[in-house]
């Protein structure tokens, strides 16, 4: 989604929700190789404990909230907020 918004970088870290849409999507070639070196698939704890030190801007979406057009309608006024920063 970063693109969406003009990142030139996003960053996912290998998890098990990773692990489930690699294996839903017929890549467990890909879960095995990712399994085999998972720990260094992640970002550093101090990065997770402060993103806005490593990175430019950090934008969160609340991945809590199950329903799409509500995740969606969050993702459209964070991307209009941004635009307005620019």
């Amino acid at each position: 989604m970063g693109a969406e918004i003009g990142a030139t970088t996003s960053t996912f870290g290998y998890d098990d929700s990773m692990r489930r849409y690699l294996t839903a999507t017929g890549r467990a070639d890909v879960v095995e190789a990712a399994d085999q070196v998972a720990e260094h698939l992640t970002g550093d704890p101090e990065v997770y404990a402060n993103p806005e030190q490593y990175f430019d801007q950090v934008i969160e979406l609340n991945k809590s909230n199950s329903d799409m057009k509500n995740i969606l309608k969050t993702l459209k006024n964070d991307i209009k907020l941004y635009l307005q920063q620019v």
